[in-house]
């Protein structure tokens, strides 16, 4: 599991326990949820996090492009 593969507050619990830790119960939309944490692991630059890299960056570069576009709509005929 990636950090990015979870909401921020329940990341922030699985990467910061310890090994063996058994998570408090969350709720999710299937019912339930309890996580242990069997190890961490450090991250390597491997083709899949590469891509994940290129992605999150591409994305985040997208919706500020998309923040700062301006469009104006031209209807008809100009002279």
């Amino acid at each position: 599991m990636r950090r990015g593969d979870l909401p921020e507050p329940r990341a922030a619990a699985v990467f910061s326990a310890a090994p063996g830790a058994v998570l408090d119960p969350c709720d999710t939309p299937a019912g339930h949820e309890i996580l242990v944490v069997r190890a961490i692991e450090p991250a390597t630059f491997d083709p899949a996090t590469r891509r994940a890299v290129r992605d999150r960056l591409f994305e985040a570069w997208l919706a500020e492009r998309r923040a700062a576009a301006k469009i104006r709509w031209i209807w008809g005929q100009q002279p």
